[in-house]
């Protein structure tokens, strides 16, 4: 066989193992609920959460999850974003609505097999662009300071924690409630960030709040890609460690 035979089996080998690869790697889209989407988060939200039985949080993997009444007045306000397959289904949601002037994150929820894959931040770059075009001013949520998929991936995503007092009584409130729900409330924090100084850009907010201590990380530490577009953008996942999900805003039972 000649070598120029050679070279372009060489090439078509190679050509078809690229294909192959690029195949296997999952993609994913974020768009506005429906209401048809409703009833598949409760799964979503469940898998999101078994990723917390590798800190000991097992039993947010088998509490319960957040009441469909409160995904539709999410998804009727416009502010619950989904991410889907290739077939639409839903992989991963996230969740939030107005509190105290502010937009509050409920739930940001990533299915397992997609952990890592830059789901998360992509759901958390639509909402903020999004909230940001709403005259949003500031994006707050409380999470576990000390879980890397938590407040250190927050953190990376430019907010920072703030003392709970310092945002008003009512943020007060959500920490007392968490604590009912079984949340350690030593672990837990405020966090906070100003429209328009997120993703990947770390900065510090000061303003008039009081910002928290540090604390030091507790679990993997990790961070997802940057997303292109908005709504119905379509995304090749990027395997960049773990993703938001699961349990980390304040959950309400209506």
């Amino acid at each position: 066989m000649s070598t120029n035979a050679l070279a372009i089996l060489a090439m078509a080998a190679a050509y078809v193992q690229q294909a192959e690869s690029m195949e296997e790697v999952p993609r994913f889209g974020i768009r506005p609920a429906r209401s048809s989407d409703i009833s598949l988060l409760e799964s979503v939200e469940r898998s999101a959460a078994q990723l917390f039985r590798t800190v000991n949080l097992g039993f947010l993997a088998d509490g319960p999850t957040l009441d469909p009444a409160v995904l539709t007045g999410m998804a009727k306000s416009n502010h619950l974003w989904i991410a889907v397959n290739d077939w639409d289904q839903p992989i991963g949601f996230l969740g939030g609505e107005t509190f105290e002037g502010n937009f509050h994150l409920v739930e940001v929820s990533v299915a397992r097999d997609f952990q890592g894959r830059g789901v998360g931040k992509a759901l958390m770059s639509n909402m903020m662009e999004q909230v940001r075009r709403e005259g949003y001013k500031t994006i707050t949520l409380t999470t576990y300071r000390d879980v890397s998929w938590n407040g250190y991936w927050y953190a990376k995503m430019g907010f920072v924690e703030v003392y709970a007092q310092a945002m008003g009584r009512k943020y007060l409130d959500i920490m007392v409630q968490e604590g009912k729900q079984g949340l350690d409330q030593a672990s837990r924090g405020d966090m906070w960030m100003m429209t328009g100084t997120g993703i990947g850009i770390g900065s510090r907010q000061t303003n008039s709040v009081h910002l928290a201590k540090p604390r030091k990380e507790r679990g993997h530490q990790s961070a997802g890609s940057r997303r292109d577009g908005r709504s119905s953008t379509r995304y090749v996942a990027q395997d960049n460690g773990c993703c938001a999900c699961g349990n980390m805003g304040m959950r309400r039972k209506m």
